[in-house]
């Protein structure tokens, strides 16, 4: 099958895409974990925002595909519908699948837009490949865990699927190789991301985390996360001479890796994994000396609680 996964366009206000453009993690690891003969495309809108109705036409145009998927944040749900109306318009067989926070938090919101046909809750890459096949062989969904699905009275909301266990049962690297556009950029460099965990024990009332998945905290083993930056690194080699990686922040999970103009130290050798981990350490004090000192109440008051 030919699958497009799609990020929105719309960039947090505190993110302008001036100075960052990054790419969309979630979106990566579910083209990594689907069975391997399907095409897939993922393509980041914030990359296209000056002409994102362009952009979306000439993919569906160009990739013909028969399964869409829509990454949605709140900010981002009235995008993700007037997208999923394009895409509809442009090719009706398709089927439109919405997945994140947004759709898994507030799956209620999706009934009144009638081209979204499935909801994927929480962690997406068994339940999205587990969809594919079902689509592919024309199977039933009610025994797919963390889907919701529509029905002639609304959605049909399937068990919820367990937290995963990466340190024992981790998904396969993100296919970076399957995005389409180009242009990630922090600060005017190069940037990719790398996932080193799942969860937070933390309940900071401003995140979603605890919402979404409960509260824990799941790492990848090492060896999964310097893969995944040697992958990522493979993936920068075509960025002009003389350009190395540095890493250069560590949060939720998140690490972002960053092309700057002079050697990264990544092999454990050269003191790589002090680096790496050096940085999650400092950022992991910082976050918790931020709570000491009242950040979260001060969040409370910029949300009127």
């Amino acid at each position: 099958m030919n699958v497009l996964l799609l990020s929105m366009p719309d960039s947090f206000e505190h993110m302008p895409p001036v100075a960052i453009r990054m790419p969309n993690g979630a979106l990566a690891s579910l083209a990594g974990n689907v069975d391997d003969h399907h095409k897939v495309a993922v393509a980041d809108l914030v990359l296209a925002q000056s002409n994102t109705r362009q952009t979306v036409e000439r993919l569906v145009h160009d990739l013909e595909p028969d399964v869409v998927g829509l990454s949605v944040m709140t900010f981002q749900r009235a995008t993700a519908f007037k997208i999923a109306r394009l895409v509809r318009d442009l090719r009706p067989g398709a089927r439109i699948v919405v997945g994140g926070y947004d759709p898994s938090l507030a799956p209620g919101a999706y009934e009144p837009c009638p081209d979204v046909e499935f909801i994927v809750r929480g962690e997406g890459e068994r339940t999205f490949c587990e969809l594919l096949r079902a689509l592919e062989t024309s199977s039933p969904f009610h025994a797919i865990a963390g889907l919701s699905y529509r029905s002639a009275t609304g959605f049909v909301a399937n068990a919820d699927r367990p937290i995963a266990r990466l340190a024992s049962d981790p998904p396969r690297l993100p296919n970076r190789g399957a995005r389409v556009l180009g242009g990630y950029t922090l600060l005017g460099r190069s940037v990719d991301v790398v996932e080193t965990s799942r969860g937070c024990t933390y309940d900071c009332s401003f995140c979603s985390i605890i919402e979404m998945r409960g509260r824990n905290f799941h790492p990848y083993p090492i060896e999964r996360v310097l893969a995944d930056i040697a992958d990522a690194r493979r993936r920068g080699e075509g960025t002009p001479r003389g350009m190395g990686w540095e890493a250069t922040a560590c949060y939720g999970g998140l690490l972002v890796v960053i092309l700057a103009a002079r050697r990264l130290f990544i092999g454990p050798e050269e003191g790589g994994l002090f680096t790496l981990f050096g940085v999650a350490a400092l950022w992991t004090a910082y976050r918790k000396s931020q709570v000491r000192r009242g950040q979260k109440e001060f969040w409370l008051r910029q949300r009127g609680r």
